[in-house]
C-alpha cells in the first residue's frame, strides 16, 4: 500500500516506491561510474583451433567486437565437442595490436594487447568491462 504523507514541506511523498527509489539513487550517486578507455590502436582476434597451427584472424575495430568474436569461437568449439563433432581440442584465443614501435627501434608489428590508459591486459580488460557477470 502507497501512502501519501505531506512533510510540512511542501512536498508531498508516497511511501513505499519512492522509499524505495531514494535509497537506489542515493547508491548510485555514491557510485563511482569509470569510463572505458578504447585502445586506438587496431585489433584482431587470433583464434589457433587446434594447438599448434597457423590462426584463423579476424580483424575486429574495438574491444567490444573482439570480446563478441572470442566468446561465438569459444563457443563454437564447445558446441562441436559435445555434438562429437570434434574428439578433442586443444585451441587458443588471443587479441592482438598493430603497434608502430613493436621492438622499441620503430619497427611495426602485431603484438599483445595491452591498454596503456587502463593498465590492463586483455583479459582484465574484458573482466573489467565486457563481462556480462560482473565479479565472475
Amino acid at each position: 500500500m502507497i501512502r501519501e504523507q505531506n512533510d510540512n514541506s511542501g512536498f508531498v511523498s508516497q511511501h513505499g516506491s519512492n522509499t524505495m527509489l531514494n535509497a537506489v539513487a542515493g547508491l548510485i550517486t555514491k557510485i563511482n561510474f569509470k569510463k572505458m578507455n578504447n585502445v586506438k590502436n587496431k585489433l584482431r582476434v587470433m583464434h589457433y583451433a587446434q594447438v599448434p597451427c597457423k590462426p584463423f584472424i579476424v580483424d575486429v575495430s574495438n574491444e567490444q567486437e573482439a570480446k563478441k568474436i572470442m566468446d561465438v569461437l569459444a563457443d563454437q568449439h564447445l558446441f562441436l565437442l559435445e555434438q562429437n563433432i570434434i574428439p578433442d581440442y586443444s585451441n587458443a584465443l588471443t587479441v592482438v595490436m598493430w603497434d608502430e614501435n613493436a621492438d622499441g627501434e620503430d619497427n611495426p608489428d602485431w603484438v599483445d594487447y595491452w591498454n596503456d590508459e587502463e593498465g590492463m591486459d586483455f583479459d582484465e580488460f574484458s573482466e573489467t568491462y565486457l563481462s556480462n557477470e560482473v565479479g565472475s
